[in-house]
């Protein structure tokens, strides 16, 4: 007894250096991984301070640009300037849509002082003073007008200084917590490397053992990293293969548009007015694919694509008319019934009418797929006021089987597609029609009821868009 005493004691004695080892090693490899952690969060919180802050200087940008331009048009009454004051103002809208959500997730300070800049910039937006409005008025209520103008310019701009020292105090505390979590770090690596030292004697029994297992673990790194390497030239090659099938489709296309537009100056004979309609029409279609096309080479070429938007005054009823016109031998072909509710005194909008009739054009096509032969639909046009704001509403309702509520966000998702194995199609149009329409200053929507149909509803905004609040933000719970 006394014998196995003193050999379990010895085996203890033997193992506690190896148990010690083992021990200090977890504890360390734990708390490291915990402050990696824990400082990458922070690491990520301070890009995210630098992205907010990058956006605050291009919304200073867009508002100087603008001052500066008023100011050029009003001196020297030249319109070059009126570019600039437009391109300042679209900087000024598309950065302060980035910094909104930017802000908010830097605290209560940095929103509250964004809100507080945004609330001064529209004030100086709405305040008189531009050189339309001045001009044949006299020279002292002029100066008058621009000196009290250039004071509430000077009260954004402290409202900017204001919303940077919200970040700056920010992104000083994240510096400070990272510095703390790295003395942490040190003092912790140096007190637990300092046991691990003392039991150096058991880790040299296993030190055959864990050099086994780190050449196995580098052979599993590099296979990760050989596989890693495979899945990006993969994704490159899917790339590379879309970019070169939608420019191989462009050509054909456009040799119908050309052969379509030698029918259309008589090349071949006059044509009857009916067939100069058709061949008009096949040349509109092949324009809209070629948009199409494009788009999806902006798709392929990077996940934040930035597709340019061309708005100038257009009668959307007329273009609703057209649209549906195109779609007219597919409706009659298939038995079904297309009816149009417009609003009978809707004045011109200002947006894209290309992009809108694309949008258009992806609504109907789906509405084609999903609605069963004999089916019926519906496209309405008309005037709404939802949540402060008036927009123009164009919706498309079909009789089909409708969309399930859980489903309603994911069909916007790239490829995402309803029902594949009966409705054909690359599942990218919704994506890329909502993308447009919040573009336009609006936002793409459905609803309906399952089994009745579904609705899609595009919200375009009424008046400038520069003016209004941001649609994601203001069509929120529609």
């Amino acid at each position: 007894m006394g014998g196995d005493g003193s050999r379990t004691r010895a085996a203890w004695r033997n193992l506690a250096p190896l148990v010690l080892a083992i021990g200090s090693l977890l504890a360390l490899v734990a708390a490291l991984f915990a402050l990696q952690r824990s400082t990458d969060v922070l690491r990520a919180e301070l890009a995210t301070v630098g992205e907010a802050r990058a956006h605050l200087n291009g919304f200073q940008t867009g508002l100087a640009r603008e001052m500066s331009a008023q100011r050029g048009n009003l001196l020297f009454e030249d319109t070059s300037f009126v570019q600039d004051e437009r391109e300042g103002r679209d900087e000024e809208v598309s950065t302060a849509r980035e910094l909104e959500p930017l802000a908010v997730s830097l605290g209560a300070v940095a929103t509250a002082a964004y809100d507080t800049l945004r609330a001064r910039a529209d004030e100086w937006h709405r305040f008189p003073g531009d050189p339309a409005s001045l001009r044949g008025r006299p020279a002292a209520e002029v100066r008058a007008l621009l000196v009290r103008r250039e004071r509430v310019f000077e009260r954004v701009l402290e409202a900017g200084a204001g919303l940077d020292r919200a970040i700056t105090r920010v992104e000083d505390g994240r510096i400070e917590r990272l510095r703390h979590l790295d003395e942490v770090r040190m003092l912790l690596a140096v007190g637990l490397v300092a046991v691990a030292l003392a039991s150096v004697v058991g880790l040299a029994r296993v030190a055959g053992r864990l050099r086994a297992l780190n050449e196995q673990a580098l052979g599993l790194a590099e296979e990760a990293e050989r596989r890693r390497l495979a899945l990006e030239a993969v994704a490159e090659e899917k790339g590379r293969f879309l970019r070169g099938v939608a420019h191989d489709l462009k050509n054909p296309l456009g040799a119908i548009d050309a052969y379509a537009q030698l029918l259309e100056a008589g090349v071949r004979g006059p044509m009857p007015d009916e067939q100069l309609v058709f061949v008009g029409r096949i040349r509109r279609v092949t324009q809209e694919c070629v948009g199409i096309i494009q788009d999806l080479l902006h798709l392929a070429k990077a996940e934040a694509r930035q597709l340019r938007i061309d708005r100038r005054a257009t009668d959307l009823a007329q273009l609703v008319h057209e649209a549906t016109d195109d779609y007219r031998a597919a409706v009659d072909a298939g038995g079904f019934t297309l009816s149009l509710s417009l609003a009978d005194d809707l004045d011109a909008v200002h947006t894209d009418g290309r992009r809108v009739r694309e949008i258009l054009g992806n609504l109907l096509s789906n509405a084609l797929k999903h609605t069963p032969r004999g089916g019926r639909m519906e496209v309405r046009l008309e005037e709404r006021r939802e949540r402060g704001a008036g927009w123009v509403v164009l919706e498309v309702g079909d009789s089909g089987p409708g969309i399930p509520p859980d489903e309603r966000e994911r069909i916007f998702a790239e490829f995402h597609r309803l029902s594949p194995e009966r409705v054909h199609g690359s599942g990218i149009g919704l994506a890329i029609s909502r993308q447009i329409a919040r573009l336009l200053g609006g936002d793409l929507t459905v609803g309906g009821e399952p089994g009745r149909g579904a609705v899609f509803t595009l919200w375009l905004p009424r008046g400038a868009v520069a003016a209004a609040e941001p649609a994601s933000r203001a069509l929120a719970g529609l």
